[in-house]
Parts: C-alpha cells; sequence; structure tokens
C-alpha cells in the first residue's frame, strides 16, 4: 500500500511561514478556525463577482457596473455572517464592505472594459506532481486567450 499524497499550496505554506501552531491546528488536526477574518471573505466575494463578471461575458452578456454592484450587495450579504471577525484594530466591516465595492467599480472601469481577451475558465483549481508524492495545489483566478492565440494566467490581489 503506497502512502497518501503530500499536499502542498501556497496557503499552506504561507501559514506555515506565519505561525506553525496555526499550520498544525488546521492542517494535521483539521480543526476550523474559531472564525474567519474579514479580509478573507473580502478577497473571496471579489473574487467571486470578477469571476461572475467574465464568465457572464463570455456567455455574451455584458454586465453593467451596476449590475456588478448588486451582485456584490448579494454576494457579501450572504459571506457576512456571525463567524466573521474584524481583527484590524479601527477598521469597521463598512469600511471592507465599500472597499471591495471600489475595488470592482475600478476593477470595471479600467481593466473589463479594456479587456477583449476570451475567458476560458474562472477559480480553476490545479494540482501539479512535485516528485512521487508530494503535490501542489491552487487555483487559477482566470485563465484567458488573447487575441495572437497565447494564453494569460491571471492571478487577482485584493
Amino acid at each position: 500500500m503506497s502512502e497518501p499524497a503530500e499536499r502542498y499550496s501556497f496557503t499552506r505554506l504561507e501559514t506555515f511561514r506565519e505561525c506553525p501552531r496555526k499550520y498544525h491546528l488546521h492542517y494535521i488536526e483539521s480543526r476550523e478556525p474559531a472564525f474567519e477574518t474579514i479580509e478573507a471573505i473580502l478577497g473571496q466575494v471579489v473574487h467571486a463577482c470578477l469571476a461572475w463578471l467574465y464568465r457572464t461575458r463570455q456567455l455574451g452578456v455584458t454586465p453593467s457596473l451596476m449590475d456588478l454592484g448588486s451582485r456584490y450587495v448579494s454576494a457579501w450579504t450572504a459571506a457576512y455572517g456571525p463567524r466573521v471577525k474584524v481583527v484590524k484594530r479601527g477598521e469597521t466591516v463598512s469600511e471592507y464592505s465599500v472597499a471591495g465595492r471600489e475595488m470592482l467599480a475600478q476593477h470595471y472601469q479600467t481593466m473589463f472594459k479594456e479587456d477583449c481577451r476570451e475567458t476560458l475558465a474562472t477559480e480553476r483549481p490545479f494540482t501539479i506532481r512535485l516528485s512521487g508524492r508530494h503535490l501542489f495545489t491552487g487555483g487559477v483566478d482566470r485563465l484567458a486567450r488573447n487575441r495572437d492565440g497565447a494564453i494569460t494566467v491571471i492571478d487577482y490581489k485584493t
């Protein structure tokens, strides 16, 4: 019987670098964190809205900025709950919500309007075998084909 694969990812490696104890509790003991950070929720909601935006356009419908704003409010409302905590002192939930909406509006006005690449995939997970039983996993925020046929991997940062 072979040994199970060891999985690595940017998030796992970064968690270990920041706090080995947190890594052990989450990835070795499989304990769920006591709360989710507002920063994580902001990133998840913005990424989900960007994926929706590009997938919808790829289907032949270009959403308006107002459509994107409505999508954001719905996604934010669904994601925010009692397990979400603001950990930075002096910051509020409202400030994070507004920041996410502003990020999306800026992206829409600057990047989305000009980006004519074909969207091939959004939020696509991948696994690469490094060697033997060592795997590296991650996700591609958006995979797009340029007019010249070249493929571009896009990683959004919030």
